[in-house]
């Protein structure tokens, strides 16, 4: 307590409160007990403490107190741990965040869905039309893999937009991570370095490929 008015009741100096404050915290409360004690009114802040690991929240309750004749005012007030409440304000924001971009991946997932069919139709036709011989049929294949790569990749953003139950089914690896390798070196930090090492043939495992 903040100016002591019964016994037992410890008495805190804005010194001593002042060494348990947060640096980053300490203009925020030095302007919530200036702002009381020039206008004479209350306060109520909220601050990290410094205690040991991880942050350690506080929160600072009361007014200010004419003293008697002859006597300067107190500050007096409560000083109540916030913790738990904090964290779990924290894990409600960060559930909340999660929604929020689960929302915006279903809408951007479902607009480049369609315009993913619109490529890989048109994409086929190309192919039907091209010859057997023409020197552009490699790379009109390979731009269909990819939009077909890109459209697994928006069912998959969709699945978790819309929390659908995802079953697991055998995918074989090798062929996987060679259809993969030729979109993630072009999407990774320059500073990452892909290399492959196939391993025995026909070698599935039961993941989600969706």
């Amino acid at each position: 307590m903040l100016g002591a008015v019964a016994p037992g009741v410890d008495r805190t100096s804005l010194d001593e409160l002042a060494a348990r404050v947060h640096p980053d915290d300490r203009a925020q409360v030095t302007a919530a007990l200036g702002h009381a004690i020039e206008v004479g009114g209350s306060f109520d802040v909220e601050f990290r403490a410094i205690a040991g690991a991880g942050d350690h929240w506080l929160a600072l309750r009361g007014r200010l107190q004419p003293g008697p004749a002859g006597a300067g005012d107190q500050l007096i007030g409560v000083i109540q741990d916030v913790t738990q409440r904090r964290r779990l304000e924290l894990q409600l924001l960060q559930s909340q965040k999660m929604d929020a971009i689960g929302n915006l991946a279903g809408g951007i997932a479902h607009d480049f869905n369609n315009l993913l069919t619109a490529i890989i139709g048109n994409l086929v036709f190309a192919l039907r039309a091209l010859p057997r011989d023409s020197r552009v049929r490699a790379d009109v294949e390979e731009a269909e893999r990819a939009a077909r790569r890109a459209a697994v990749l928006t069912a998959q953003l969709l699945s978790y937009a819309r929390r659908q139950l995802v079953v697991p089914a055998p995918v074989q690896l090798d062929r996987t991570v060679e259809c993969s390798g030729a979109c993630c070196p072009s999407t990774s930090p320059s500073c990452s370095n892909w290399s492959r090492r196939p391993g025995p043939p026909g070698w599935t495992r039961r993941i989600s490929s969706r």
